[in-house]
């Protein structure tokens, strides 16, 4: 739903908050994959920088 505010959305706090929902759920992704002992993905670009 946040990336979906993000390409679509105009309404400028609501991408605020949907950028920061996406880069707090990729940090807690790393510390789940950390956690289990599973690797991190090679670095991309982010969701949100895709077709910008």
């Amino acid at each position: 739903m946040a990336l979906a505010e993000l390409r679509h959305g105009s309404n400028e706090q609501l991408r605020r908050i949907a950028q920061e929902i996406i880069v707090e759920q990729q940090q807690e992704i790393a510390a789940m994959r950390l956690a289990l002992g599973q690797p991190l993905p090679p670095s991309t670009a982010s969701p949100t920088q895709a077709g910008r």
